[in-house]
């Protein structure tokens, strides 16, 4: 469910949609089953949801069942992390600027919201990825505190001071802290000029309106 949400985000990206219109139009429609839609994202890390899959490929081939659906979205889930900072790029990119040029503060490093585990963290593979291309990189988490746990990036000590020494951001943890906190006002003062948001978290409208350029999975 949550490669079939990523694949409708990319979609969305490329003809101009967003998926949360999407998805909220869909949601209204399995409301009166009692589900909910999986969201799209950087993919999901700890120790479960991406072996899990894999296990179960594996003991399907055993049984001589085709897989390719579960390989194609285990694939799409991997290679997540590498097309949210290609959104970056071409982000600022179209803006005239280049990542290498850029500080970037990386939000979050842990694998999922408010909790310290960076166990197969999709935020790290990101961090990773960054490292690459952006001119620097910058991660504060604060439920992360361990330097050791952060390399190849400097920890920052506080969401303040990551933002004071960045151009932009890239949101891969979407801890309870970063969606309060993150306001136009605050990426404003510390001349935030590029939003990535890897869990769509923030108000998009709201961040636009004050002139900062922003982008999600499927936004």
């Amino acid at each position: 469910m949550i490669a079939l949400a990523n694949s409708a985000a990319i979609i969305c990206d490329g003809v101009g949609m967003d998926i949360k219109r999407v998805l909220e139009g869909l949601q209204s429609k399995v409301d009166q089953f009692g589900l909910k839609l999986a969201q799209p994202g950087i993919i999901p890390g700890g120790h479960c949801i991406p072996e899990d899959i894999h296990y179960v490929i594996k003991r399907a081939r055993e049984s001589g069942i085709d897989t390719r659906f579960l390989d194609d979205a285990a694939d799409l889930n991997d290679k997540m992390p590498k097309y949210a900072v290609r959104r970056l790029t071409n982000m600022v990119n179209k803006n005239g600027e280049k990542l290498r040029d850029l500080r970037v503060a990386l939000l979050g490093l842990a694998y999922k919201p408010d909790i310290s585990d960076t166990r197969k963290s999709a935020a790290i593979e990101a961090g990773y990825v960054l490292v690459r291309y952006a001119g620097t990189v910058t991660a504060f988490d604060p439920y992360v505190t361990d330097p050791a746990l952060a390399k190849p990036f400097h920890l920052s000590k506080s969401l303040e001071s990551a933002l004071r020494t960045s151009d932009a951001i890239f949101i891969a943890t979407a801890h309870s802290e970063f969606k309060k906190l993150l306001t136009p006002a605050l990426l404003k003062k510390h001349h935030i000029r590029y939003v990535f948001d890897g869990r769509n978290m923030l108000d998009k409208a709201a961040i636009t309106k004050a002139g900062i350029h922003y982008r999600g999975i499927g936004q």
